[in-house]
């Protein structure tokens, strides 16, 4: 800038000058308007980006090139005409002058890049003949209502117009051939859309969450469509799939909710996974003899869909029986199902989602059923009725979220229930659970709050963490005597892995037996009916998130006995108001009373060497905290308290910049001549609340 003249605003560039440098006007606040002089042929790169100020600008014949981020952030520019003289325009060179309302594109260009973009008050733009590729031209302009693209445009390219939100209809000249990736993504006023003939691609979400879309015609000369191209588009109720497509690609319709009819053609091999998720509009789907490939969850959460057939002449998929399911026919797996759908006998396995979200009401598995894939029914809230057979296993998340089903019985024969088989299902209230089941998973009941007894018969032989989690109404628990994994030993409403001694499992109502040496993980997560827990004098650890979320527990004697406290052990106990924790800690693990709101004094022993990150982090209540002489370290330990004051020992080595993240702390009390010491460790905002303390002096003998 040390070579122009400002004088009032304007900036005077002599004649002779042929360029304005890299920066020239950066950040030039007092900058108003400029005369550029015709011997000019190059502004340079951020010439003058960010001049606040600048209203306008006329660019001479002689220009020819306009740098990367020349103009960007002229936040007062309200129009611009780029001369036919120019050929090259950087990237960026008006980004987010947003109150440029009209600009006249240079002739000379075959590119437009995203020179536009976030220019959110354009309203009139001109492309002229000529330009053949746009590319992030206009990406953000949500005042941009309309653009005539002229017919020399062969490609508009990746993300042209995304995020125009004021757009709302668009022609698209025959020279097209490609409409590229997130050209129109998140166009939500967009309601006319005109392909034109000669355009053969339309790339991955190009129309990605246009919601006013109702109508969309794909000419014939469309060979391909990517992945997610249509995906959102809540408002679209028909669309034809050009003859000459070969894929439906991955969530290329997902989440057309109004999407009522589909022709798939006869030469689709292909349907991509989640292809027409969550199209609750469907009705009916009738499966070509030309597909051989149909991806995972292609039909999840099409809720209304009654009809499925399947070309009798297909090699790969079938419709059995009229079953109104699609069939891999080599394997016998069930991938596709609705409402009406009735099983085979023939089928051994229900695939991944094949009924995800579908408004059935009952099903009968039949004999024979290997496997009920991971989610395969999740999210049926009409379904109240399910009956299995023997030796079945229940994938992971089978019955997910079906909050219509009330009585479930599992049946013996070797059956497995996978993790989250059933969590979720609130209004389950009754689990027969059969001799001869083997395995219950992780989580595989969690959620479940209308359940108020479980028996575990004699054939489980494994029960993972959390199985119960969260199913608050659980009061009786009890096991098979002839178990010989596990025991509910003196009726103590528990289970107890017999050969360690461990409570994995307990309720609001367990009385844990003086037996019981270790609390298991997550034995009592969510219980928030739990208001206190006796825990006997022979428990050496208590395992991580072994009281999590037990919002009701006031009140825990945590005994002498106990060597190891798990992380989030009493994560959002927020009714525990004191704790003294044993001489034989440690360590205080990461997270281990985070979240206890109501929790105003704490007992830290002389045994703790390191207190963990978040360890009391958001105990809102807890003012003060001593730190006894034997931790060597603090990690953010104490972040979001209500920490005043807060004593240190002689010799914490490592103190996290973050230990004591909070806006109450006042005092911090280090013994005497250990301000230096300290210093080096808190970070320099805590300095002025480092107060040494004094020291007792011992009383000499008489």
């Amino acid at each position: 800038m040390a070579d122009f003249e400002i004088k009032d605003g304007v900036a005077i560039i002599p004649e002779g000058t042929t360029e304005i440098g890299e920066g020239a006007f950066y950040d030039c606040a007092e900058l108003t308007s400029i005369v550029i002089p015709d011997s000019v042929t190059s502004i340079g790169r951020r010439a003058f980006y960010g001049c606040a100020e600048l209203t306008s600008i006329v660019i001479p014949d002689s220009v020819t090139s306009i740098g990367r981020e020349a103009f960007s952030k002229c936040t007062a520019l309200t129009d611009v005409v780029i001369p036919d003289s120019v050929v090259a325009v950087g990237e960026w060179a008006f980004y987010k002058c947003t109150s440029l309302t009209s600009a006249v594109c240079s002739a000379g260009l075959a590119e437009i890049g995203d020179i536009f973009s976030h220019c959110t008050a354009l309203k009139s733009v001109v492309v002229p003949q000529g330009v053949t590729s746009l590319k992030g031209t206009f990406a953000g302009c949500i005042s941009l209502a309309s653009v005539e693209i002229p017919d020399s445009v062969t490609t508009i390219g990746e993300g042209v117009f995304q995020d125009c939100s004021g757009l709302t209809n668009m022609v698209i000249p025959d020279s097209v051939t490609m409409i590229g990736y997130g050209t129109f993504a998140h166009c939500t006023a967009l309601t006319d859309v005109v392909i034109s003939n000669s355009v053969e691609t339309i790339d991955e979400k190009a129309f990605i969450k246009c919601e006013a879309l109702t109508s969309i015609g794909i000419p014939n000369s469309v060979t391909k469509i990517g992945k997610s191209a249509l995906y959102g588009c809540s408002g679209l109720t028909s669309v034809t799939i050009p003859e000459g497509a070969t894929e439906i690609a991955d969530s290329v319709f997902g989440g057309c909710k109004a999407l009522t009819n589909v022709v798939i053609p006869r030469g689709v091999t292909k349907i991509g996974d989640s292809a027409f998720e969550g199209c609750t509009g469907l009705t009916s789907i009738d499966i070509p003899a030309s597909v051989v490939s149909i991806g995972k969850n292609a039909f999840s959460l099409c809720s209304d869909i009654t009809v499925i057939s399947v070309d009798k002449q297909n090699p790969k998929y079938d419709s059995r029986d009229n079953c109104n399911a699609i069939i891999e026919t080599e394997s016998n797996i069930l991938i596709a199902g609705c409402a009406n759908s009735v099983i085979p006998d023939t089928v051994k396995k229900i695939g991944t989602g094949a009924f995800k979200g579908v408004n059935i009401t009952n099903i009968l598995v039949p004999e024979g059923m290997e496997r009920i894939g991971m989610e395969a029914f999740r999210d049926c809230t009409a379904l109240t009725n399910v009956v299995f057979p023997e030796g079945v296993c229940i994938g992971h998340g089978a019955f997910y979220n079906c909050t219509g089903l009330t009585h479930v019985v599992i049946p013996g024969g070797g059956t497995v229930l996978e993790g989250l088989a059933f969590a979720g299902c609130t209004g389950l209230t009754s689990v027969v659970i059969s001799d001869g089941v083997k395995a219950i998973g992780v989580t595989t009941f969690a959620g479940c709050t209308g359940i108020t007894s479980i028996e575990i018969p004699a054939s489980v032989t494994e029960i993972c963490n959390g199985a119960f989690y969260k199913c608050d109404a659980l009061k009786s628990l009890s096991v098979s005597e002839e178990n010989t994994e596990y025991d509910s030993r003196n009726d103590c409403n528990a289970i107890i892995e017999t050969a360690n001694n461990c409570l994995i499992v307990g309720t609001a109502s367990t009385v844990v037996p003086e037996s019981v040496t270790s609390i298991g993980i997550a034995a009592f997560y969510g219980c928030s009916g739990l208001t206190n827990i006796h825990i006997p004098d022979g428990v050496t650890e208590l395992g991580n998130r072994a009281f999590k979320n037990c919002t009701g527990l006031t009140d825990v004697v945590i005994p002498n006995g106990v060597t190891g406290i798990g992380e989030e052990a009493f994560c959002y106990c927020t009714g525990l108001t004191s704790v003294v924790i044993p001489g034989g800690v440690g360590e205080i693990k990461r997270l281990t009373f985070s979240g206890c709101t109501g929790l105003t004094s704490v007992v830290i022993p002389e045994g703790v060497t390191t207190i963990d990150h978040g360890a009391f982090s958001g105990c809102t209540s807890l003012t003060s905290v001593e730190i006894p002489k034997g931790v060597k370290k603090l990690g953010s330990s104490f972040g979001g308290s209500a920490l005043q004051t807060i004593i240190l020992p002689a010799g914490v080595a490592k103190i996290d910049h973050y230990a004591f993240n909070n806006e109450s702390l006042k005092t911090i009390y280090v013994p005497a001549k250990k301000t230096d010491y300290y210093k080096k460790r808190l970070p320099e905002e805590l300095h002025q609340f480092i107060v040494e303390m004094v020291p007792v002096k011992k009383a000499k003998k008489k």
